[in-house]
């Protein structure tokens, strides 16, 4: 249970992050998808 809580929480990390990204700046992330 631990090891897979810690292969997880840096995923939801980025999650959390892409999700304030694509609030702050939509453009941003459709550029970065596209490359």
């Amino acid at each position: 249970m631990s090891t897979s809580k810690r292969i997880l929480y840096p995923f939801r990390q980025i999650a959390i992050r892409t999700r304030c990204l694509h609030r702050l700046n939509p453009q941003e992330l459709m550029i970065r998808q596209g490359q």
